[in-house]
C-alpha cells in the first residue's frame, strides 16, 4: 500500500500514522507505542454523542467533566453575589475552590473577578454536574456576569441530579440532604452534609467574617463530594441524553 494512502487510511480510522496502532484516548496527539501522530477519526464522535450517551458523558478518560456547586449571599441574581464557588472534575482528585475576597472593600471588584477566574476554570471543562444547578446556579452565574458585562456562560452539556433524584425516588424532600441521609442509611462511606447555621451567612455577608466564610466554603466543598457521590449511586437512573441548558 502507498505511504500516503495508508497515512490517510489511518488518520481517518484513528489510528497512528507510522504504525497503526488505535487512538485510545481522546487526547491522545501522540503514539505512545511509535511517537507517531495519532489520527482523531472519534473527536467529531465524541463532539456528535456525547450529549447522547451518559456513559461517554461519565467517563473520565474520556471527558473533562465540572461537579459545581456554589454558595451565595441570596437566592437572586439582581440582588445577591457568590460567596465560594466550588469546581471538583468527575471521577478525579482535582478540584478548584474560588472565594470572594471579603477584604477588598469593594465587593463588586471583588465578584467581577471570581467570575472571571470562574470562566477560566470551567473553559477546560465539557460540561457541568449539579444539584438544581439548572434552577440556580447556572442563571445565577449568568446574571451576575451579565451584571458585570462579562461574557456570561452559554448554554452548555449539563447533568442536574436533582430531576433524578425527584422523578426516580420517592422522598419527603427532593433536597440534596434528603438524598444523602438515605443514602447512608446502607452505606456509610457516602459523605455527610451538614447543615450550615443562618447567623454564618449573615456574619460572612455584612461582618466579613472570615471564620464565617470558611466555614461555608467547607460547606460548599462538602456539597460538591455529596454530589460525586449520588451521580455515583444513581447512575442506573440517570438520563440517557444529557441536554444543553
Amino acid at each position: 500500500m502507498p505511504s500516503k494512502v495508508r497515512y490517510w487510511r489511518f488518520k481517518e480510522a484513528g489510528r497512528c500514522t507510522r504504525c497503526g496502532r488505535p487512538n485510545d484516548r481522546v487526547d491522545r496527539v501522540k503514539c505512545s507505542n511509535c511517537g507517531g501522530a495519532m489520527g482523531f477519526s472519534f473527536k467529531p464522535l465524541k463532539k456528535e454523542q456525547l450529549s447522547r450517551s451518559t456513559r461517554l458523558f461519565l467517563d473520565p478518560d474520556q471527558t473533562h467533566i465540572a461537579l459545581l456547586d456554589i454558595e451565595s449571599t441570596g437566592l437572586f441574581g439582581d440582588f445577591d453575589i457568590p460567596l465560594c464557588i466550588v469546581v471538583k472534575t468527575y471521577g478525579k482528585n482535582e478540584r478548584h475552590v474560588l472565594v470572594i475576597d471579603i477584604e477588598n472593600r469593594d465587593l463588586l471588584a471583588a465578584e467581577e473577578k471570581l467570575l472571571h477566574d470562574l470562566s477560566l476554570v470551567l473553559n477546560d471543562y465539557d460540561g457541568v454536574i449539579t444539584y438544581y444547578g439548572v434552577g440556580f446556579d447556572v442563571p445565577f452565574l449568568r446574571t451576575r456576569m451579565l451584571a458585570h458585562g462579562l461574557e456570561p456562560l452559554g448554554k452548555m452539556l449539563h447533568l442536574d441530579v436533582y430531576f433524578t433524584a425527584r422523578g426516580k425516588l420517592l422522598l419527603s424532600r427532593n433536597r440534596l440532604q434528603n438524598v444523602i441521609e438515605m443514602l447512608r442509611t446502607a452505606d456509610k462511606s457516602i459523605p455527610t452534609k451538614t447543615r450550615v447555621d443562618p447567623e454564618l451567612w449573615v456574619r460572612a455577608t455584612f461582618a466579613r467574617d472570615k471564620v464565617a466564610i470558611a466555614q461555608i466554603v467547607e460547606h460548599c466543598v462538602e456539597d460538591v463530594n455529596c454530589l460525586e457521590a449520588v451521580v455515583n449511586k444513581l447512575k442506573d437512573f440517570l438520563p440517557d441524553k444529557i441536554m444543553r441548558r
